[in-house]
């Protein structure tokens, strides 16, 4: 081995030296490797476009889920409406009816007053409290609601309700005014006084019952102690009668009244009348001017402790005439049988003294019942005329 030379390598090729690969191609390489297409494995792109389809599907599935659900809740809410409109509206208007009926009944409560009943008693508050304990509740069922109708036509007005119970307890007030006290019954007053006497009922108009039976004999009376007067001239023979007496006539009409004359019996003057009377022939006489009719005169004379006039003689009816225009009541009526004139005391007219004004009585009109005087004659009158 000289010089110091090296052995040149040899290879399999026989001595040949091999080519050297070029370094700048890997990149082109790789990039071509990458685009062979390979099931196992998956682009970006690929997985990213996957994946904004199904969300896109499941956008779409909700969507249509939320238009479903609309027209269903649409076509409910338009089948319901009716039926929550008309509750609506009679809740509206019985509140309103209450509302009113709690304002009168409020009204009425406070223009009377209430006393508690025998289950209840009066709070402080001024209000009833019942004294029973509640019921016990009942049991509530519910039923199955069913399917909503059309709306029907609207009903005529019904009929006014009756009057609700009242409204629950208002705030208190800013007044100083304490509650209500219950209710007490007024105590009764003292006793009045006496009132006065009142009129005297009327003169009683039943038919006189019958006369009595004929009383006994009384005893003969005294013997007059004064001298006996002379005796009369003889009188002159009357014409003797030849056939027998006629039926009497008819009475005529009377004269006038005239002044009495001396002889007329007059009554000694020996009576002491009260106060505002006059003595007329032993009679005590007083006139009132007030115009009233039979029965009110007859009671304002029995008031006074007298009776209407009676002018049973010629005397009595000159005293009652006295005054020219004379319009008065006395005593005398045929109210209990027609035509049967009786006096006050009961006394009947037949045979006795009389003064009546020329065609009286006649009883006018079926009403003439009382007799008053007219300067001195006597005339039937209505007994309610004054």
């Amino acid at each position: 081995m000289s010089g110091g030379q090296q052995p040149s390598q040899t290879g399999d090729t026989g001595g040949a030296k091999p080519k050297q690969q070029d370094q700048t191609n890997w990149k082109s390489v790789a990039d071509a490797a990458a685009n062979i297409p390979n099931a196992l494995y998956v682009s970006r792109a690929d997985y990213t476009d996957g994946a904004n389809t199904k969300v896109k599907k499941c956008i779409h599935l909700f969507k249509k889920f939320m238009k479903g659900t609309g027209v269903f809740f649409a076509v409910v809410s338009i089948l319901l409406f009716p039926l929550f409109a008309v509750k609506v509206f009679d809740d509206v208007a019985k509140l309103t009816a209450r509302n009113r009926m709690s304002e009168l009944r409020i009204t009425e409560l406070e223009q009377m007053c209430v006393l508690p009943g025998p289950n209840h008693s009066l709070a402080e508050n001024g209000l009833f409290k019942s004294l029973t304990p509640p019921g016990s509740s009942g049991n509530v069922t519910t039923g199955v609601a069913g399917a909503a109708g059309p709306p029907g036509p609207p009903g005529p007005p019904g009929e006014k309700g009756p009057m609700g119970p009242a409204g629950p307890e208002g705030k208190a007030g800013t007044d100083d005014k304490g509650p209500i006290g219950p209710a007490t019954l007024p105590l009764p007053g003292p006793l009045g006084e006496k009132g006065f006497l009142g009129p005297a009922g009327p003169v009683p108009t039943r038919p006189p019952g019958p006369p009595g039976e004929k009383g006994p004999i009384g005893p003969p009376g005294l013997v007059s102690v004064g001298p006996p007067g002379p005796p009369g001239p003889v009188g002159l023979p009357g014409p003797v009668s030849v056939g027998p007496p006629g039926p009497p006539g008819r009475i005529g009409r009377p004269g006038p009244v005239g002044l009495p004359g001396a002889a007329v019996p007059c009554k000694p003057n020996k009576v002491s009348c009260p106060r505002d009377f006059w003595n007329g022939n032993g009679i005590c006489y007083k006139m009132f001017d007030t115009k009233l009719d039979f029965s009110a005169a007859a009671a304002k004379c029995r008031r006074h402790g007298g009776t209407l006039a009676m002018p049973r003689d010629a005397v009595a009816n000159v005293v009652l005439s006295f005054r020219l225009g004379t319009n008065h009541w006395i005593g005398l009526h045929d109210r209990y049988w027609e035509g049967r004139f009786q006096w006050m005391d009961g006394t009947p007219l037949a045979g006795g003294y009389r003064m009546w004004k020329p065609n009286q009585p006649d009883n006018n009109k079926g009403m003439e019942d009382c007799v008053h005087i007219h300067d001195g004659y006597w005339n039937d009158n209505p007994c309610r005329q004054t």
